[in-house]
This record gives C-alpha cells, sequence and structure tokens, in this order.
C-alpha cells in the first residue's frame, strides 16, 4: 500500500474509532439521572417561557433505545 493510501486508512480507522467512543458515551449519559433532570428542567423552562404560567412536572423519564420520552403529572399553572 502506498504512503497516501496507509494515511487515508489510518484517518478512517481513527475517526471510526471517535465514533464509535462518542455514541457509547452518548448512551450512557442518556441513561443517567443527570440527564433526565436536565431533560426536565429544560422541558419546565421552555414552557413557562412559552405559557408565562408555572409548570410542574412529576416525572420525566427518557428511553434511549426506542427514542421515547414519559411525561407525567404534566401541569401548566395559569397566572
Amino acid at each position: 500500500m502506498s504512503r497516501p493510501g496507509r494515511i487515508i486508512r489510518n484517518i478512517a480507522i481513527g475517526l471510526l474509532v471517535l465514533v464509535v467512543i462518542v455514541v457509547t458515551a452518548a448512551s450512557f449519559v442518556l441513561r443517567t439521572d443527570w440527564f433526565q433532570d436536565f431533560a426536565k428542567q429544560k422541558i419546565v423552562a421552555a414552557t413557562e417561557d412559552a405559557t408565562g404560567g408555572r409548570v410542574e412536572i412529576g416525572s420525566f423519564r427518557f428511553d434511549p433505545a426506542q427514542l421515547r420520552t414519559v411525561v407525567t403529572d404534566f401541569v401548566v399553572h395559569g397566572y
């Protein structure tokens, strides 16, 4: 294999390894309580900004395998 071919191959392998690491890290982060709380706070803040009311969420659960979110006891209090 020529020198440019080896360089391109090594770059491709490096990028592939980087993508695998990022996907693996993201799958771990999406399952943490920290992410669940972060997403819940973002939903509350966006809804409060949009409605002008106070928002409460009972529970929030995100399933990254199915890309599904379950929000229970979602209440918007008017003013």
